[in-house]
């Protein structure tokens, strides 16, 4: 009888798994009792759910609440398909005959327990299960109004605040964006199954699904997804970067210090996001609160103890960090960009503020500031008395700066001189915007406690940064180099370097340029003009131009580069322009493609088409004769 039971509970399983929810194998012989058991999700995948056993549901009942039988709940999905019969798999487990009244979903963690466990008596390498009701997420979110009878407060299986993402048993956040509204799809995300909504405007609840309104969505869905996701954010040590160039260099030299200190850590940033050893692609900076607050849970489940991240100011603007505590806040540099959403350097600047004065969450611990840059002694101002420490850098002058500097094209050496002694730095990364770079980012792993010697080699021994002074060599006699420079002080800094990069062979720098569309079209002639002061020969082109003309947005850069009086030619097909730049090249050039670095698309007026500058480039080196068959070649960041 018991071995035609699991067979059934297999079979079963199976049919479900096709059906509905598409959950991973596990083995169902452990549950030979039917007992009262409550729902229960775990977020068990892949291999961790092969072969899971766990204790007979007679202990996995002794949780706090029992299940809600409701016409939307789980358990009446899982009894229609299943005759009443036990369900066992990796996300749900419940039994035939359940005590069934006040509603409740207990959504467990990733385990991986090496014996038998039961969802109060987990071994300590597991993370105990939590119950979540609409309640329970609301916990620490500021609501206006509330209703719906508590009795009846339907599963939670998820957060979205994208009704074309909703699935059965999610809330929705229904909140207004600079260029939608998500109040408008509020009955396209309860036919999708939303059971319950929260909203930022005031208006009439639907029936049949729990509401609350709230002041702020945004800060809504930041307490939401916290909640749904165990508030991972609380048990990881998170460093921020923010500034408007640096960030994702000196985000990726923290994270390579912190692994040559042996701990393990997430990145999430411009470029890319490193979360539980996958490389994963970065749709934004710093992304929305649902999707921050998943890969911090994802981070901590695969046993990552730290987090970095880039922090834009549109996120601080728009408070997608809302409610996260960082333990470090570093502070890059500020120079003129996005003021088509700030609109004013001094906006600019307070958005970024708030990332040390803390957002919904305590002040850093340690803010590490450059005092080079104009806007650094304000924020050390405002960060003492805030910050239980503030930390310096710069050049020569600070808690951490630089002595006996050396910067050649084959890397940098300095010493790095300390609070507590001096480390010597030998780094692949070239140039002064650099040295930058590895200040702050030695500065914030000292604030998270590495040591000297970790610090040293997690600095030699980050290689690249994607698209960063990223070089293309197919052989060709001149240097080809692919950099996301995309605003005037950038693009300074970007052909000082090539400058002093080709001065031994007397070579000149021939440099792409193009200005973003939908942008702050004020900062283009001053694109144009450092591109042109910097630089010997300039093709003028498009980066991407969005909805606008792009030659709309040439004529707009076009007045700068004309103050410069360097010798140019306009091509608005990027991949033409590319061409046209490496075609004019002598041995002992250099050319610099700004503007998009390692992004791989072009956005127009058309969508988005596939674009890799660097792809191109080699594309136009082997139309030159030149042997590409390394693909990008040498990648030296």
């Amino acid at each position: 009888m018991k071995e035609a039971r699991d067979e059934l509970i297999q079979v079963k399983l199976r049919r479900l798994r096709s059906q509905l929810f598409g959950f991973s194998h596990v083995d169902a012989t452990a549950f030979a009792e039917f007992h009262p058991v409550l729902v229960c999700e775990l977020a068990v995948t892949g291999a961790d759910g092969v072969g899971m056993k766990m204790e007979a549901p007679r202990q996995i009942a002794r949780t706090r609440e029992p299940l809600s039988a409701g016409a939307r709940s789980p358990l009446r999905i899982l009894r229609t398909i299943w005759g009443n019969e036990l369900v066992a798999n990796a996300d749900f487990a419940g039994a035939r005959e359940p005590e069934a009244h006040a509603g409740v979903s207990y959504r467990g963690r990733r385990f991986s327990c090496a014996s038998w466990f039961a969802l109060s008596l987990c071994l300590p390498t597991c993370n105990t299960i939590t119950a979540m009701t609409f309640l329970d997420l609301l916990d620490g979110v500021e609501v206006l109004a509330q209703s719906g009878n508590p009795h009846e407060y339907p599963t939670i299986t998820g957060v979205e605040y994208d009704s074309r993402r909703v699935r059965l048993g999610n809330v929705f956040v229904a909140m207004q964006g600079g260029s939608s509204d998500g109040n408008r799809f509020i009955d396209q995300a309860i036919a999708a199954g939303a059971v319950a909504i929260v909203t930022d405007v005031h208006q009439t609840p639907r029936s049949g699904v729990a509401w609350a309104e709230v002041p702020h969505g945004r800060r809504a869905l930041a307490g939401l997804s916290a909640n749904f996701y165990g508030r991972p954010a609380e048990k990881l040590a998170v460093t921020g970067i923010t500034g408007t160039n640096g960030k994702s260099t000196t985000a990726f030299l923290v994270e390579s210090i912190l692994a040559a200190a042996g701990r393990k850590s997430a990145l999430v940033g411009t470029i890319e996001y490193h979360v539980a050893g996958k490389v994963l692609p970065a749709p934004h900076t710093t992304p929305e609160p649902l999707e921050l607050q998943r890969l911090f849970r994802d981070a901590l489940d695969s046993g990552a103890t730290e987090a970095v991240m880039e922090v834009s100011s549109h996120a601080l603007a728009q408070q997608r960090i809302f409610g996260t505590p960082f333990e470090v806040a570093v502070f890059t540099n500020l120079t003129r960009d996005h003021l088509d959403y700030h609109l004013s350097m001094a906006e600019y600047f307070s958005a970024k503020r708030i990332l040390f004065a803390g957002c919904g969450a305590r002040e850093p611990q340690v803010a590490v500031l450059n005092t080079d840059d104009e806007y650094g002694p304000q924020l050390t101002k405002f960060s003492k008395g805030r910050s239980e420490r503030v930390v310096t850098y710069g050049l020569s002058k600070a808690d951490f700066h630089a002595a006996k500097l050396e910067i050649s094209p084959r890397g940098t050496r300095f010493d790095l001189v300390t609070p507590h002694g001096t480390i010597p730095i030998v780094s692949p990364l070239i140039g002064r915007v650099n040295v930058y770079n590895i200040l702050a980012a030695s500065a914030a792993a000292y604030a998270r406690g590495c040591t000297s010697e970790a610090i040293e080699a997690g600095v030699r021994s980050l290689v690249r940064v994607p698209g960063r002074f990223e070089r293309v060599d197919c052989g060709q006699p001149f240097t080809v180099v692919v950099d996301y420079a995309h605003t005037d002080d950038a693009l300074r800094n970007l052909t000082s370097l090539a400058r002093e990069f080709v001065k031994p062979a007397g070579g000149r720098v021939v440099t792409v340029l193009g200005c973003g569309g939908d942008r702050d079209r004020s900062k283009r002639p001053l694109m144009g003009e450092a591109a042109g002061a910097g630089s010997d020969f300039v093709v003028l082109t498009s980066d991407n131009p969005r909805s606008e003309d792009p030659l709309a947005i040439i004529n707009d850069a076009i007045v700068g580069l004309q103050r410069s009086g360097v010798r140019y030619k306009t091509e608005p097909d990027r991949r033409a322009a590319i061409h046209l730049a490496i075609s004019e090249s002598r041995p002992g050039d250099i050319v610099l493609i700004a503007g998009k670095g390692h992004e791989q698309v072009q956005i127009t007026n058309r969508g988005a088409v596939p674009f890799d500058d660097a792809q191109v480039a080699a594309e136009s080196l082997r139309n030159l004769g030149y042997d590409c068959t390394n693909g990008r070649a040498e990648k030296t960041a």
